[in-house]
């Protein structure tokens, strides 16, 4: 049972965690389409008060657009928010216990406080850094200098071998299913998005090439298709980074077993999209993506050479995803009412426009030295 009343979410998180609570202020809340996230005071009668983000999802969050319903997806879309904030709390746990193994002095969690399924609620300690989305939009003037390199450079590293930490970590419970299960299945569903895009009107050239490499990479090896516990939203806004390297990851939803490529996958391409579009050609912002490359792909594989040629097959299907995810936004926008955000579809459209073909040459050179 999930509840929409952010009051209610918010005192019973306080009488669950310390009984003795009397009232609360609220520091700042931003209520989004999926869930209200709240920094809490919690005032206590015995001892000092307590700080805490308090994130409680919505019904709302479960009842996409008829075009978000309609595009080809890699997982199914999710159906119970109690369940969500539950997978989300052992997420926090699990992330805890990875930095705890890891060692690593930049490596951090944030304190998974408690889970509230009734209430579709999840309290964590109260974070303040800032995400690595907003630190890519504000390398400076330009991201073609040496000292916005090494952020990104930084940045790419450490989020790589945060995720090979995280996966090297044994689950208690890690799900049973898995998106897709064989590589059969993988490339059934590549041609499934070739076939949404094209109707879409994504240049069919681009998308046969896309899936014409990721046919080539897989026609080379006979390896088995191995699956890891995803993170399930690996992105740059999920990513906490303070300088010069230290590292938080939050909203884990780790509902599927995926191959281990394809979080990482979904991290480069939509910290890309933003390079691209806040420092277009001149801003060095392709240069800026292909430091992020280099170092992600470093950080994850350690003293591995090379991620092999299904890592191909995975950055493929990502990247198709994220075509179908924009061609449904598209359709769902009145270019009239929403004008901000066709302008920003259109942007995305050509970031990953330029982002597509230059995927296509790097992945044919890698399946060549494979």
């Amino acid at each position: 049972m999930a509840n929409d009343d952010p009051d209610a979410a918010l005192s019973k998180a306080a009488e669950e965690l310390w009984g003795d609570a009397t009232s609360f202020r609220l520091l700042r809340m931003r209520d989004r389409d999926r869930s209200t996230v709240a920094a809490v005071e919690f005032d206590t009668t015995t001892g000092p008060s307590q700080s805490a983000w308090v994130k409680i999802r919505h019904e709302r969050g479960l009842a996409p657009s008829a075009h978000s319903q309609e595009r080809p997806r890699l997982s199914p879309l999710p159906s119970d928010v109690s369940d969500g904030a539950l997978l989300e709390y052992r997420g926090l746990v699990h992330i805890e216990r990875a930095v705890r193994q890891s060692g690593l002095p930049w490596m951090h969690a944030v304190e998974p406080l408690a889970c509230l399924p009734d209430q579709a609620t999840v309290v964590m300690g109260l974070m303040s850094q800032g995400n690595v989305k907003h630190r890519l939009r504000n390398l400076g003037s330009t991201a073609r200098s040496a000292p916005a390199h090494d952020v990104v450079a930084t940045i790419g590293r450490r989020v790589g071998r945060w995720l090979r930490e995280y996966q090297a970590t044994p689950w208690d419970e890690p799900p049973s299913s898995g998106r897709p299960a064989t590589i059969a299945a993988a490339l059934a569903k590549l041609d499934e998005y070739r076939s949404y895009l094209e109707d879409g009107g994504v240049d069919v050239s681009l998308l046969d090439a896309i899936v014409g490499v990721a046919n080539a990479a897989t026609s080379v090896s006979n390896e088995p298709w191995s699956l890891v516990t995803c993170h399930g939203d690996f992105s740059p806004r999920n990513v906490l980074y303070r300088d010069p390297g230290d590292i938080w990851v939050i909203d884990p939803m780790p509902r599927w077993l995926v191959p281990p490529w394809e979080d990482l996958a979904r991290f480069r391409l939509e910290a890309e999209v933003r390079l691209e579009n806040r420092y277009p050609l001149a801003m060095g912002g392709a240069e800026a993506a292909a430091v992020l490359r280099r170092e992600l792909e470093r950080g994850y594989l350690g003293d591995a050479q090379n991620p092999g040629p299904h890592a191909v097959l995975v950055e493929a299907l990502v990247l198709l995803d994220g075509w179908s995810a924009l061609l449904a936004r598209r359709a769902g926008t009145r270019t009239l009412a929403d004008p901000r955000k066709a302008m920003k579809n259109y942007a995305y459209w050509v970031a990953l426009s330029r982002i597509s073909r230059r995927w296509v040459d790097e992945a044919a050179r890698m399946t060549d030295r494979t």
